[in-house]
């Protein structure tokens, strides 16, 4: 598996691959609803998922976190639900009122009687993961014939530092090595491109002069994306998503996959 600089898959020092440090739960929670990175992904995701699997479609995203969009998901009309490990992020979704969370490891098979779903969602969630192949497998079990897969992971191993550690990722991602994951899974991939372009370059640079930051304290980056930066960040999203309704990104800061589970 591709990892950090002189790591190994469930050998990265600060964080054990899949935890991501318990306090950005309450971040994430409290900066989903305005931070331009988050809406723009929710807007990437939801826009391919309108072409992969319409309303009402039955969803269910899996890694939820703290169910921002499966409540926006309802919202626009399609069956979605979510599911996550994490207690602090399911107790965040429940108080926001959010009844269609369940809590589910990753790794394991959902119960048959939950059904099989038109589309699952995994975003930013198999990057966290030691073993890729076993979490494919239980997402394409979870698929009707002919559902979509849809992902969202991080690109470009050589961008692996501290926020990684921080965020529990085991691994970042080149094109060729996603796609050959999800065809070993059994998946046909219909579209895979760059997403965050434009925070390409900028992401490069603040985790060169970041190097060495201790995983156990130290920020976030969404510390750095606020006041003029977040505006500026939410107009290049709107143009990103406005480029991707028509054609793809061959660079990015991540990768957004959508797959089809073959019969």
């Amino acid at each position: 598996m591709t990892g950090p600089p002189g790591a190994v898959d469930g050998a990265l020092g600060a964080r054990a691959p899949g935890l991501m440090r318990s306090d950005l739960y309450a971040e994430q929670h409290a900066l989903e609803g305005t931070h331009f990175w988050h809406r723009t992904k929710r807007r990437l995701v939801t826009d391919a998922l309108r072409r992969a699997a319409p309303p009402p479609a039955r969803v269910l995203e899996v890694g939820c976190g703290t169910g921002r969009l499966v409540g926006e998901l309802r919202r626009a009309g399609w069956d979605a639900h979510g599911c996550d490990l994490a207690p602090e992020a399911l107790a965040l979704a429940r108080a926001a009122g959010l009844e269609h969370v369940f809590a589910h490891d990753a790794l394991r098979p959902l119960d048959p009687a939950r059904g099989a779903f038109d589309a699952v969602l995994a975003l930013d969630l198999l990057e966290h993961l030691a073993d890729e192949a076993a979490a494919l497998a239980a997402w394409r079990a979870a698929l009707r014939p002919g559902g979509a897969l849809v992902l969202h992971v991080p690109a470009h191993p050589a961008l692996y530092g501290y926020w990684d550690e921080i965020a529990g990722h085991a691994r970042r991602y080149e094109r060729a090595r996603l796609r050959r994951a999800l065809a070993r899974a059994g998946f046909a991939v219909e579209r895979l491109t760059a997403t965050f372009a434009a925070l390409l370059g900028p992401a490069a640079l603040v985790r060169t002069l970041r190097r060495g930051t201790d995983a156990a304290s130290g920020r976030s980056d969404f510390e750095l994306t606020g006041g003029l930066t977040g505006l500026v960040g939410g107009a290049l999203g709107r143009l990103e998503a406005a480029w991707l309704r028509r054609a793809d990104l061959p660079l990015g800061l991540s990768w957004l996959a959508v797959a089809r589970r073959g019969a």
